[in-house]
C-alpha cells in the first residue's frame, strides 16, 4: 500500500495536522529527516515522529467513522480508460492515515 505522494501534498498534510493539533511543525526540519521519495508509509512514519497514533486502513469512504476524525483519506484514480487518458472519477476505495 505504498502510493506514492507528491512533496506538496506530504508537506501539506503533515503541516495541516500539526497545525490542527497545535503541534510545532518547520518544513524544513521535516524535509531533513524525511527525504523523498514520498507515499503513504512515509508520511505515516513522519507522521508518528511527530507524536500522531495513526493507522493504514484500506477501505471504502462508507467504513470511514466519524469517531476516527481527523483523517487523511488518499483517493485511488480509477484505472485508464480504454482511449488511454485518466478518467475523472475516482474510486469508492480510498487509503486513510487515520490520526488522534
Amino acid at each position: 500500500m505504498a502510493y506514492p505522494l507528491r512533496l506538496e501534498n506530504f508537506v501539506w498534510a503533515l503541516g495541516a495536522l500539526c497545525n490542527l493539533n497545535r503541534v510545532p511543525f518547520d518544513v524544513k526540519l521535516l524535509l531533513q529527516h524525511f527525504p523523498p521519495p514520498y507515499d503513504v508509509n512515509q508520511l505515516q512514519h513522519a507522521l508518528q515522529s511527530y507524536g500522531f497514533k495513526t493507522e493504514l486502513q484500506d477501505i471504502s469512504i462508507q467504513e470511514i467513522h466519524a469517531a476516527s476524525f481527523p483523517v487523511v483519506v488518499i483517493l485511488k484514480p480509477v484505472a485508464m480508460n480504454a482511449t488511454g487518458t485518466d478518467d475523472i472519477a475516482v474510486s469508492s476505495q480510498q487509503s486513510a492515515v487515520s490520526s488522534i
